[in-house]
């Protein structure tokens, strides 16, 4: 701090500075009162060194038999020259002995710190306040009555005051045995010494003040007006006293609970009849304490005079009162920080609920600052909240600390928003330097102080450049880690380029501002990146300082990239006239002598002298150097680059150091970690994307898929998924146009509310196609470019099977398709193969074990299954899971019995049970029933089996079910792939398969983003075939999307064919396994599908449609309804509202359409729409994106068609006559046999995967429209244990389709020289 007096410059540190520029000239005494107006207001007329006292009067005349209080104040001394020998209160700087600055004349309080003898200060006689005029006599002062606190100072001896009368709280040194006093009746606060413990008397609520701790004489303090307590004055035991009444604190002495006493009288003080709240007893004009009955004033209340605060002077411990976290007054109802308490313009001591006058507050005088005498030290209680005077204190960082403070609030508010989100910083430090450590520690402990959580990368000096980058590319990929900083310098035993290595670091996480990037924004007037952090605190400092930066003169002597060029820039940017000097700079002393404000990062000790600085003006001292300093220990001491000495002589404001830039640039530097945090929360809270869209080239008439699809660039993948809020290491690229997406994303986004959720199904498919893939990527379309929704597309990857057989792509069609299509349809990212080799190891697993098991006896099957490595046995991991599942517990291979080894040794399967098939993803009909084992090398060993298409497969299943990959594992282990001839279920883990089965499946549980026409995100995931399986895509795909589109976002997934199959099992299996609830379905239809349902005439691929299909023909579409109707209602048993899409085709008549929108609202649906999207891509699903909005609004009444605990039998009568409109259902004696067997095996709980054609709402796929009242077959069942569900089997159900006489791949080729694929359509 500075000692000069007047004259000189005032210290400027990031703590002061805050209040320099408020109180300025001349600056107020107490500059604590933040915001409030100027010194003269609140001290007026003139005010005294202390105007409490009523009538002011001559400081001069009040002070002169003992020296000033605070003689720098107006007319007292130099403040330099008092404080030099010794300070007025050492406890506050912490140096000088009291004793010997106050022995002649003794102190004005010597009972604080022990110094001086009391007696001689105070004879004959001291007045009570010597700081009083006039004084008088103590005796008779206190006389009558006596005095509040006798014990204090002068007033004879303790034990003979307090004789006549016990004291209220007789745990006050000297006073007499509490024992005595209290033995009759516990005492009214057991908390205090002797009498029970507090934390069990308080637990219930708090006493009415426990603030008094220490108190004082009571009945001399209240015999004015009646007590408080009125069973102390007039004696009598307290027993009797409360007898005939309740007591007032019901909770001592054996009351009932506070609640109960309190319910039928108002709070907080019930015993004033009548209460009433509490803000109306307190209003104007609110006595101090007014839990007296009847109110009165407070000058009646407190004559004569009890101090403000009586529990001050003497009584207990101040530490133990405040802790924690102690307020400034915490006697105040409520407490509050001190900011909230001080705000503009606070009385001095706002701590009296209602406010009030200061002069009627400090009448018949309370010390100034009554919290200092008998309390412990000021630093307890002042921390938090930082300290009132930190200007004080050794200088402090008060700016810095604000700024900390303001940043605490900021974290605990982002916490509460966000409770998963904690600021990260990531510190960087290569080597070891003992200056950098300290660095390091300073800025750990302000990010701990703030709620920011370090983390300190200590490399060691060996590192390489390719090293250390690698290591700040991972911190970039990191969304825990918001700021990076590399601690400079590098102690690198390798070459290094630091520009580089600053480089590397994220521009989004630079908070040092260091990378090429921000320092580019920041020089060309673009303040929204990272500010460097030291030229940011520069320019804070100079703000506070209060002078105009816009006009001013202003000299930067440095051209550093870290200080000296961006503060120039950020001067400039503030409308300053800015010059930049450096050490080349001729007349140096010159143009600075000119700087209205004068920033200096030169690097060199001193080197700008008083001479140099124009007067009054700002300085501001970036340097930090060491010079020799034979009086130091370390033989050192720090200096900046201007001669301080001289320097503040001549500036009106001048940083130290050091304690002036260093601490405003670590809070800088916190400040720019928290705004990375609050940017990535902000992005979570309200997630709004910004797509980059691909505008459409429409074409009438509309060209052919693959040509629409060509004839659009997609956007780098890399592009989209940063649209979509997700970070590098998220995104696994495969190619430019595709990527798999990290399943960290959920973890990520773990406290992210999940978006609206829609699933588009159909009515019952006809070979005209109703597009319900069509629509998915059309409404997709609408809700993200047309109506700016955050919107995702979850589809199902295409078999190739279909592909090159019939179909000849899924991406959709028209102007509402996936790009690349041709991605699309084939291998995309492999995950189909990845099934297919991971199904048929199993296969291959299965028959070798069989084989093994029929050519080998116990023992050396056992050996050759647990064999001697180097000597030892050891089981496997999953060797030792089947031990667990048979009962064996031990886990030395040796110790098993004979008996045991036979058992973990044979699975014994039988093969009349085997379930399980290899799979292929083609169809080929002559798979369908195979022999294997044919080979003269299996011995003879073969059986009967086939082959099912990838898609069957239950792998494919699992991948579509799995919440994630420890749940995918589990499932694959528990997969049944027959029984043992005791009727066992053999599983993968039995056969040791899970663990490979994993790692094939590894990447495969990651779904794939793709995008769509109009640049909207896709994605893509897991096959499963509806008919035969559950037909929707993978949950990990809807959950990871929820999450990316936000709250107010939309997830639109598909369920395959009509809703009596995928709809049904998508709800009762997808959504119960995942637990996510649907807001709307989208059921789509068509004029010509509903035609041929009506009984309309066959249609064949490749001649032209009859004619019923292209002209208005209300009739048969009338026939048709039922189908459409059905599905309707099929969707609301649900509870949730049914949206109708009825794509139109330019033969659709306006009757037919008509129709169809008043059939679909009179049958319960939400809406009905008319769609076009296939011809004008997202722009023809607006209205259809409209009501799927209006229909996610309306509240979800989500259920399930049937519990788990009703029977197979049960749950296959329910789906068949609710959902298919079956009147019976028919079991064969063998599917009864199954059923019997799987109930007695627990699979009995399982939800139902019904394999059913998907042409008819029957088991006849050759029966259209909506029959009803059929007997439905049940010819098969089994169960896919891994998938968690059972199917049963309608009619004929072939897993394995064939291709036909002329299959697509007649129309599809390669062009060598383009490499373009031709054919898909």
């Amino acid at each position: 701090m500075s000692s000069s007096g007047d004259s000189s410059g005032k210290l400027l540190s990031g703590t002061d500075l805050a209040k320099m520029m408020f109180w300025k000239p001349p600056p107020p005494l107490f500059p604590y009162i933040e915001g409030g107006g100027e010194r003269g207001a609140m001290w007026k007329p003139p005010p005294p060194l202390f105007p409490y006292i009523e009538g002011g009067g001559e400081r001069g005349a009040m002070w002169k038999p003992l020296p000033p209080l605070f003689p720098y104040i107006e007319g007292g001394g130099e403040r330099g020259a008092m404080w030099k020998p010794l300070p007025l209160f050492p406890y506050i700087e912490g140096y000088g002995q009291r004793g010997a600055m106050w022995k002649p004349p003794p102190p004005l309080f010597p009972y604080i710190e022990g110094y001086g003898q009391r007696g001689a200060m105070w004879k004959p006689p001291p007045p009570l306040f010597p700081y009083i005029e006039g004084g008088g006599e103590r005796g008779a002062m206190w006389k009558p009555p006596p005095p509040l606190f006798p014990y204090i100072e002068g007033g004879g001896e303790r034990g003979a005051m307090w004789k006549p009368l016990p004291p209220l709280f007789p745990y006050i040194e000297g006073g007499g045995e509490r024992g005595a006093m209290w033995k009759p009746l516990p005492p009214l606060f057991p908390y205090i010494e002797g009498g029970g413990e507090r934390g069990a008397m308080w637990k219930p609520l708090p006493p009415l003040f426990p603030y008094i701790e220490g108190g004082g004489e009571r009945g001399a303090m209240w015999k004015p007006l009646p007590p408080l307590f009125p069973y102390i004055e007039g004696g009598g035991e307290r027993g009797a006293m409360w007898k005939p009444l309740p007591p007032l604190f019901p909770y001592i002495e054996g009351g009932g609970e506070r609640g109960a006493m309190w319910k039928p009288l108002p709070p907080l003080f019930p015993y004033i009849e009548g209460g009433g709240e509490r803000g109306a007893m307190w209003k104007p004009p609110p006595p101090l304490f007014p839990y007296i009955e009847g109110g009165g004033e407070r000058g009646a209340m407190w004559k004569p005079p009890p101090p403000l605060f009586p529990y001050i002077e003497g009584g207990g411990e101040r530490g133990a009162m405040w802790k924690p976290p102690p307020p400034l007054f915490p006697y105040i109802e409520g407490g509050g920080e001190r900011g909230a308490m001080w705000k503009p313009p606070p009385p001095l001591f706002p701590y009296i609920e209602g406010g009030g006058e200061r002069g009627a507050m400090w009448k018949l005088p309370p010390p100034l600052f009554p919290y200092i005498e008998g309390g412990g030290e000021r630093g307890a209680m002042w921390k938090p909240p930082p300290p009132l005077f930190p200007y004080i204190e050794g200088g402090g960082e008060r700016g810095a600390m604000e700024i900390r403070e303001s940043l605490s609030r900021d974290v605990a508010e982002l916490r509460e928003k966000l409770p998963g989100l904690k600021p990260g910083l990531a510190i960087v430090q290569v080597g070891g330097r003992e200056d950098s450590n300290v660095y390091i520690r300073m800025k750990t402990k302000a990010a701990t102080d703030i709620g920011i959580e370090a983390h300190h990368l200590k490399l060691p000096r060996t590192i390489t450049e390719a090293e250390l980058l690698l290591k700040i590319r991972k911190l970039n990929e990191d969304p825990s880690i918001h700021g990076i900083i590399v601690q400079m310098p590098l102690d690198s035993d390798n070459t290094i380029n630091s520009h580089l290595v600053t480089d590397t670091v994220s521009p989004d996480k630079d908070v040092d501002g260091l990378n090429t990037v921000n320092e580019g924004r920041v020089a060309v007037g673009d303040l929204e990146g990272f500010v460097p952090c030291t030229p940011n605190g520069v320019m804070e400092l100079i703000k506070r300082s209060g002078v105009e930066i816009a006009g001013s003169n202003a000299v930067v002597l440095g051209r550093s990239k870290i200080v000296g060029t961006p503060a120039s820039e950020l001067l400039k940017w503030h409308h300053a006239t800015v010059t930049i000097c450096h050490s080349k700079t001729k007349n140096l002393s010159q143009l600075t002598a000119q700087a209205d404000i004068l920033v200096v990062a030169i690097g060199r000790a001193e080197m700008v002298k008083g001479s140099w600085i124009k007067p009054g003006a700002i300085v501001i001292d970036c340097g930090i150097n060491s010079i020799p300093d034979e009086t130091k220990k370390s033989g050192q001491r720090l200096v900046g680059d201007v001669a301080f000495e001289e320097a503040k002589k001549v500036a009106s404001y001048i940083t130290p150091v050091p304690g002036g830039v260093g601490p405003m640039t670590v809070a800088m530097l916190m400040k720019n970690t928290v705004l990375s945090a609050q940017r990535q929360a902000r992005k979570l809270i309200n997630p709004q994307w910004g797509l980059r869209l691909l505008p459409l080239n429409l074409k009438s008439p509309v060209p052919s898929d693959i040509q629409i699809a060509r004839s659009q660039e997609p956007k780098d993948i890399v592009l989209v998924a940063e649209e979509v809020g997700l970070y590098p290491n998220e995104v696994n690229q495969y190619g430019h146009k595709k990527a798999k997406i990290s399943l960290s994303v959920l973890k990520r986004l773990q406290h992210q509310k999940n978006g609206k959720y829609v699933v588009v199904a159909g009515i019952t498919p006809t070979p005209l196609g109703e597009g319900k893939s069509t629509t998915t990527i059309g409404l997709v379309q609408a809700l993200a470019a047309h109506r700016n929704k955050n919107a995702f597309a979850c589809v199902r990857q295409p078999s190739q099977g279909p592909t090159f057989g019939i179909k000849g792509g899924a991406a959709g069609g028209g102007y509402s398709q996936v790009i690349p299509m041709e991605e699309f349809n084939l291998h995309l990212t492999g995950d189909i193969h990845a099934v297919t080799a991971s199904n048929n190891l199993l296969a291959a697993q299965l028959d070798a074990r069989m084989f093994h098991e029929a050519t080998q006896g116990d023992e050396s099957l056992y050996n050759r299954l647990v064999p001697k490595v180097k000597g030892k046995r050891t089981f496997s991991k999953i060797q030792l899971r089947r031990l667990y599942k048979l009962g064996i517990s031990k886990t030395d291979p040796e110790s098993l019995t004979p008996e045991e080894r036979k058992s973990f040794a044979r699975l014994d399967i039988d093969p009349n049970t085997i379930t399980w098939t290899r799979v292929v993803d083609t169809n080929d009909r002559f798979l369908r029933k195979v022999l294997v084992g044919l080979s003269p090398t299996e011995k003879g060993h073969t059986r009967e089996t086939g082959f099912c298409m990838s898609v069957a497969s239950e792998i494919m299943a699992i991948l579509a079910l799995a919440t994630d990959l420890t749940d995918m594992k589990e499932r694959l282990g528990n997969m049944v792939v027959g029984l043992s001839k005791a009727g066992v279920p053999v599983t993968a883990d039995d056969l040791g398969a899970t663990g490979a089965m994993a790692i094939l499946m590894k990447d495969a549980i990651e779904p794939t983003m793709m995008q769509t026409l109009e640049g909207t995100p896709v994605m893509v995931h897991a096959g499963p075939f509806a008919n035969i399986a559950h037909g929707a895509s993978s949950v990990v795909a809807d959950r990871i999307t929820l999450k990316l589109v936000g709250p107010q976002g939309y997830v639109v997934t598909e369920a395959g064919f009509g809703s009596d199959i995928g709809m049904e099992k998508f709800f009762n299996i997808k959504c119960r396994g995942s637990g996510l609830v649907p807001n709307a379905v989208v059921l789509v239809s068509s004029v010509r599908a509903l035609k041929m349902h009506g009984g309309g005439p066959t249609v064949t691929p490749g001649i032209p449609l009859n004619k019923v299909y292209v002209e208005e023909n209300l009739e048969l579409l009338q026939k048709g309804l039922p189908n459409l109707q059905k599905h309707i209602s099929n969707g609301v048993k649900y509870g949730i509202p049914v949206v109708v899409a009825v794509n139109t085709f330019a033969t659709d008549s306006p009757a037919e359409l008509d129709l169809v929108r008043q059939v679909s609202r009179e049958s319960g649906a939400f809406d009905a729409v008319i769609c076009n999207h296939w011809a004008l891509g997202g722009a023809g699903a607006m209205d259809l994106a409209d009501a799927v909005v209006a229909a996610c609004n309306k509240p979800s009444s989500f259920r399930f068609l049937y519990d788990l605990d009703v029977s197979l039998y049960e749950k296959i009568k329910i789906i068949a006559t609710e959902m298919y409109g079956a009147g019976n259902v028919e079991l064969n004696d063998k599917v009864k046999q199954l059923i019997e067997q799987y109930t007695k095996l627990g699979y009995d709980k399982m939800p139902l995967c019904m394999a059913k054609t998907s042409l008819s709402l029957t088991g006849d796929p050759a029966l259209k429209g909506a029959p009803s009242g059929f007997t439905l077959p049940i010819t098969d069942i089994f169960v896919s244990v891994g998938a968690r569900f059972v199917v049963p089997v309608v009619g004929e159900i072939s897993k394995m389709p064939g291709l036909g006489t002329r299959p697509s791949i007649y129309d599809m080729d390669l062009d060598t020289e383009t490499g373009e694929i031709e054919g898909l359509f």
